[in-house]
């Protein structure tokens, strides 16, 4: 997993640790003040609840103790798509422009941009460099990208990208010998606290 990864699951477990755990061992002790335990909705739900907290707990203590975290910051690599890369692509076939960190199963979230690096389009661009096509496909279309970026920084912003009509710049294609035209993808910001983030990600 990444150090980002990393990070978030001790938050996590801090949390239900010093959070979660107590209150529900609260709530426990509380709901056992109602009475007959076996008709106590209150009680069989905390129980139920406090199961999970536990499971949960253990859960990350143990991924934490087995997986292996990679600072993509501080590994001798340039210009080759590895797992951490922050990768843009453009869309051959549309011209849209997409951007992905690949992360760990547990820290993929596509809707900000964290794709598992056992999905197939990450499979299909590890070891690839700027300029190299990227062909996924499925049995209902295939897709063809070319990657615009590479970067290796260990924080990937929320974003969204925006077409804007009045500007446009020109992305040299060396496989289809030629130049491709192209619109800017400008950021739409839905959280203010990721544009220095995004900034340094794409700096």
């Amino acid at each position: 997993m990444t150090v980002r990864g990393a990070e978030l699951l001790r938050e996590e477990l801090k949390n239900l640790k010093s959070v979660d755990r107590p209150e529900i061992i609260k709530a426990i002790a509380t709901a056992r003040e109602f009475g007959d335990l076996k008709e106590n909705a209150e009680y069989h739900a905390a129980k139920e609840k406090q199961s999970f907290i536990e499971g949960r707990i253990a859960e990350i203590e143990s991924k934490l103790s087995n997986s292996e975290i990679i600072d993509v910051t501080k590994l001798s690599v340039s210009n080759k798509i590895i797992f951490g890369s922050t990768v843009t692509l453009l869309n051959i076939d549309n011209d849209n422009v997409i951007a992905y960190k690949i992360v760990g199963e547990d820290e993929s979230d596509i809707d900000n941009g964290l794709l598992s690096y056992k999905s197939p389009l990450s499979r299909a661009m590890i070891g690839k460099s700027i300029d190299d096509l990227v062909e996924l496909k499925s049995p209902e279309n295939n897709q063809r990208f070319q990657v615009t970026d590479i970067s290796y920084h260990s924080v990937m912003s929320n974003r969204h990208w925006r077409k804007s009509q009045s500007e446009d710049f020109f992305v040299k294609d060396s496989k289809l010998r030629g130049y491709r035209s192209r619109s800017v993808y400008k950021l739409l910001e839905i959280d203010q606290s990721y544009r220095m983030k995004f900034e340094q990600a794409f700096s």
